[in-house]
């Protein structure tokens, strides 16, 4: 690559890429940054990323295919598997404190509330994790 990823600090989607709100329209900031650098995305067409970072909106990392060449292009590099735990791109938490998390639950002195205030996600997180839900790798 000609430079670093430029990292999307903003909201993101479930698969950790950048997104804002225009006119209440999501928008991906990948393809915002391509027009802006580029120029209009013919239809059907969508923003695709060399450095497969979801988060980049470096105009040099991407480039424009269609879902053929994006999907080509996630079966070239390997990526086909589904991520999960920890190599999920938009993961909040690490297996460590997944552990943490079920181990004070389970001492029944903290809530899925207050277990979501100290680390940072929503109750419903708690909830999947406690469950057995979410992060099943790690039971």
């Amino acid at each position: 690559m000609e430079s670093g990823c430029w990292e999307w600090v903003k909201s993101k989607s479930p698969g950790g890429y950048g997104s804002f709100s225009v006119f209440r329209r999501q928008v991906s900031a990948s393809r915002a940054s391509w027009i802006i650098n580029n120029g209009e995305i013919g239809p059907g067409l969508c923003i695709c990323h060399k450095c497969d970072n979801p988060p980049c909106v470096n105009p040099n990392h991407l480039f424009v295919g269609t879902v053929i060449d994006n999907v080509n292009d996630r079966h070239f590099k390997k990526r086909d598997a589904k991520q999960c735990g920890e190599s999920h791109p938009g993961v909040k938490l690490k297996s460590k404190e997944v552990f943490e998390i079920r181990m004070k639950f389970k001492t029944g002195r903290f809530t899925k509330t207050d277990l979501g205030k100290e680390f940072g996600v929503h109750r419903a997180m708690i909830r999947r994790i406690v469950t057995g839900i979410g992060w099943k790798s790690l039971r």
